[in-house]
């Protein structure tokens, strides 16, 4: 008896070491159980309801879907499908103002004054888009029956990071503008563009302890035609309205400019990726 009483003590023991697993179990089942039983009954409940409420209220007359529909047509904007798919024989214009982001890779640099040997070296430049002056792009153009022409000035903006010794600042930043002229592809939702044109610089620059006279070029603003451009670039366009339009576009140019510096000149290649967002507004031609 002894030993028997012995065993169910330790039984016991055993059984309270196991209570709170076991409390855990019945606390789970309380939640979950009783909502999946209130669950099953609000189903029971609502399709008893859907049955009344059928044989009491009358089915909607036929007749009455037309005029329903056309009411709600009336009241929602239709959205071309030309203007979405941009399959159309129709022309139409189109200007966007496209922020962004700018990266240029290292590229080469020379700078040559008179007197002094070339400074010559591989050029870390920082771009600085989201700082003023800002980084963008205008275009403006048409498009008809899927190819197009656009007019396009992108202001890229370069800033020398690893200046040597006898460079104390040297920059593009106001800025190394691109002027292109842009052929379009539509296919779908996507714009195709190739485009060529001229860099517009307005450098900025102390080499040597001489700083740059910044006045003077065109306009004597300090702004000079300064070289040639190339751009090859894709955008996917999303339809908001007939008339309003966002483009996420992603393009590459390749440059090569001169700029002055004092006492010399500047060579000055540089290759951009460039990612923008650009809102832009679509109008059809007039009829003729």
């Amino acid at each position: 008896m002894p030993g028997m009483r012995k065993r169910r003590q330790n039984v016991w023991q055993m059984d309270r070491k196991q209570i709170p697993a076991l409390w855990g179990v019945v606390v789970r089942m309380a939640m979950v159980v009783p909502w999946r039983v209130m669950w099953v009954l609000a189903g029971l409940w609502c399709g008893t309801c859907g049955t009344a409420a059928a044989s009491v209220f009358p089915a909607v007359e036929p007749s009455l879907e037309p005029s329903l529909a056309s009411s709600v047509e009336s009241s929602v904007e239709i959205i071309p499908e030309e203007v979405i798919s941009g399959d159309t024989s129709g022309r139409r214009y189109f200007l966007e103002v496209a922020p962004g982001f700018s990266w240029v890779p290292p590229v080469p640099l020379s700078i040559r004054q008179e007197g002094f040997e070339e400074i010559s070296l591989w050029a870390r430049y920082q771009t600085a888009s989201f700082k003023l002056p800002l980084y963008y792009s205008v275009r403006m153009g048409f498009i008809n029956g899927g190819q197009g022409w656009e007019a396009e000035m992108n202001h890229l903006k370069v800033y020398l990071e690893n200046t040597p010794a006898e460079v104390e600042r040297f920059s593009v930043s106001h800025g190394y503008n691109q002027l292109l002229v842009n052929r379009l592809f539509r296919r779908g939702a996507l714009d195709w563009r190739v485009g060529a044109g001229v860099v517009v610089a307005h450098p900025e620059s102390v080499v040597r302890g001489k700083r740059h006279d910044e006045r003077g070029g065109l306009f004597n603003n300090g702004y000079y035609l300064a070289g040639p451009v190339v751009l090859g670039g894709i955008s996917h366009r999303v339809a908001v309205s007939p008339w309003f339009t966002l483009h996420f576009s992603g393009s590459v140019t390749a440059a090569l400019a001169w700029v002055k510096v004092s006492g010399g000149q500047a060579t000055v290649p540089v290759a951009a990726l460039q990612l923008q967002m650009a809102p832009g507004i679509t109008l059809p031609a007039g009829k003729r």
